[in-house]
């Protein structure tokens, strides 16, 4: 009786660690913009770099512990609180370098990026493994035009989405 029931525990356990695993793997950098001079402008006015998270699976995803970063050796750069991205939600990041971090407030990552092309990366809370990757740099960037992925492609949007 008590092998059963640890066998079901265990079976519980299994589900919904392998359930967060899947979500986890449906986060992803969807678009960026590395040049922003008039597009978006942050809470202060001004126009910062940007990073776009893309949740499309099918659940909630909270990014506590999650990390951005444009440096493939310091992996664990800047730190998300604790925010839930919904189910094909989308969550703006401003890369400024005044690094904010406060759940419920415009999110500011430490560093900002480099229009000459750079690495970027969307890294999950245990630090080393990578969700999404620009790698080994995304291409140069335009003034006010973003990059990002559809359907596994890499485009330049005039207009960002």
């Amino acid at each position: 009786m008590k092998f059963n029931s640890c066998l079901w525990i265990c079976r519980a356990i299994l589900v919904v660690w392998a359930g967060s695993a899947s979500a986890q793997s449906q986060v992803l950098i969807s678009e960026f913009m590395a040049s922003n001079t008039r597009i978006l402008a942050d809470q202060d006015g001004d126009y910062s770099d940007w990073i776009e998270i893309h949740n499309s699976g099918s659940i909630p995803v909270n990014l506590a512990d999650w990390y951005l970063t444009d440096s493939d050796t310091q992996l664990n750069k800047w730190k998300f609180p604790s925010v839930s991205l919904d189910a094909n939600g989308y969550l703006v990041v401003f890369a400024s370098g005044k690094d904010r971090a406060a759940a419920g407030a415009q999110l500011h990552a430490n560093f900002s990026l480099a229009a000459q092309g750079e690495y970027l990366a969307l890294v999950q809370p245990d630090g080393t493994t990578v969700a999404s990757e620009f790698a080994p740099q995304y291409p140069e960037q335009l003034p006010d035009y973003s990059y990002g992925v559809v359907g596994g492609v890499n485009y330049y949007f005039a207009k960002p989405t």
